[in-house]
């Protein structure tokens, strides 16, 4: 169980692939956090050993990752 005090979200996404079924299936977590955590955001790169950070729209940072 993952718990997280942000908005946070698992999601699956379909991606076009060149297999027999057209499509890829791809898990996903997110967390989203204010810009003023971009220092908090980069950190769980490191700590975690994993993942990437995107900046959002809304003048957010998105912590994303999407391999096991």
């Amino acid at each position: 169980m993952v718990s997280t005090s942000a908005e946070a979200s698992f999601l699956i996404k379909k991606i076009k692939s060149k297999t027999k079924l057209g499509v890829t299936l791809r898990l996903v977590f997110q967390l989203v956090q204010h810009a003023r955590d971009e220092k908090l955001m980069k950190s769980l790169i490191v700590y975690f050993g994993c993942g990437n950070i995107y900046t959002s729209k809304d003048a957010a940072f998105v912590y994303q990752v999407s391999k096991f």
